[in-house]
């Protein structure tokens, strides 16, 4: 498990979805990890992204911040797939 099942599932989202993810993204704190700034969303593609989701809060962290933004955008479906992945990084 790593950054490519994170993007894998990011290119599961439309083009005007992922405009949403990231703008809930820059305003998504995780404990007290400070959001992710606007400038380096703002021309960020999916791996982007992802990169800066790991180095922000850690593999388990962007996972779980990822399904907070999925269940935010109505994607229950892709919540589930990253809860998933948050159990296979637990459980390993």
């Amino acid at each position: 498990l790593g950054s490519p099942d994170l993007v894998n599932i990011l290119d599961d989202i439309t083009d005007e979805e992922f405009k949403t993810f990231k703008w809930n993204l820059k305003n998504e704190r995780f404990r007290d990890i400070e959001p992710i700034k606007v400038n380096q969303l703002s021309k960020a593609e999916r791996c982007d992204a992802v990169d800066l989701m790991v180095q922000k809060y850690d593999m388990d962290g962007a996972v779980q911040v990822m399904e907070s933004i999925f269940k935010k955008i109505n994607r229950n479906d892709l919540a589930c797939t990253s809860f998933n992945l948050f159990e296979r990084l637990t459980f390993r």
